[in-house]
């Protein structure tokens, strides 16, 4: 219930950084981009981010079709908040914080990618970056496993009523601004 409780309160701040800022997104203009990317656990992942280049919201979704398991298991809901950082002008940097959810499983991801971006031309970008991902399941689901990770270590607590991993892998993302 607390990870519902969460998602909805991220979901809630991207909604609002959407829709805010209008003060500074009207003499900075706003920052609006789809997104493609792949990540350690799911291999097809699309987003919107909506907001201003110092603090957009991320809305979206990730899928893994190649896994041996339901649908609701392979399907999660994204979202995130994150900041573009101009390096010189065509690198930037770009933090972000992701939150998967599958309600199904109660399964969540928690994710800080630190994407190094290339901006390529007519507002296409190419990130990479190093992920850190805390994955949580509670109750009598497993963990999803990573497709790929540099490091993993798993540990369960409450009498393995809930178990945890931290994944440390990498992310590429194919970026289209409009």
């Amino acid at each position: 219930m607390k990870m519902k409780k969460l998602f909805v309160a991220l979901v809630l701040l991207v909604g609002i950084t959407a829709m805010g800022f209008s003060q500074e997104a009207g003499s900075k203009g706003v920052y609006a981009a789809a997104e493609y990317s792949f990540s350690e656990f799911f291999p097809i992942n699309f987003g919107l981010k909506v907001g201003i280049e110092k603090v957009y919201g991320h809305i979206g979704f990730a899928c893994d079709p190649f896994a041996d398991s339901s649908f609701e298991r392979n399907f999660d809901l994204v979202a995130g908040v994150g900041s573009i950082l101009p390096i010189t002008g065509a690198f930037f940097f770009n933090p972000e914080i992701l939150l998967y959810g599958n309600f199904k499983e109660n399964q969540s991801h928690f994710s800080l990618v630190p994407y190094f971006g290339f901006n390529i031309a007519g507002g296409l970008s190419l990130l990479f970056g190093p992920s850190v991902t805390w994955s949580r399941v509670t109750e009598q689901y497993s963990l999803r496993d990573p497709s790929f990770a540099i490091m993993e270590e798993t540990y369960s607590s409450n009498n393995n009523a809930e178990r945890n991993s931290i994944v440390i892998a990498a992310r590429a993302a194919l970026r289209l601004r409009f």
